[in-house]
């Protein structure tokens, strides 16, 4: 069963469309996101894209470990964690690049 509860923190991104709050430092567990910085955290639930859905969150469904992981508010930041693209490595059956759908569950002190 993939994972769906995660943890993260909210951040200003500059892109072309201008600044934008995103979810960031998205991990499974709360230790690993507070090595990217401070609170507040967040409690979030992920999950794959439905049809007619859009949104800006990409990561990566590592079908070995049966766990999503990598996940940016980017397509091009999960891109980026593999050397020969994540073409290469869903050729070889490795895991899939995903779109994803964040949702906040709740938002947790520091």
């Amino acid at each position: 069963m993939y994972n769906k509860i995660f943890y993260a923190r909210k951040e200003i991104h500059h892109f072309k469309e201008g600044k934008i709050e995103v979810l960031c430092d998205v991990h499974s567990s709360l230790e690993m996101t507070k090595l990217y910085g401070e609170s507040p955290y967040y409690k979030i639930k992920v999950r794959e894209i439905k049809k007619g859905e859009k949104s800006a969150y990409w990561g990566w469904k590592d079908f070995e470990k049966k766990e999503y992981c990598m996940i940016y508010p980017h397509k091009a930041g999960t891109e980026m964690c593999f050397p020969y693209g994540p073409k290469a490595e869903e050729k070889r059956g490795k895991g899939k690049l995903v779109n994803l759908v964040i949702e906040e569950i709740e938002k947790l002190k520091g």
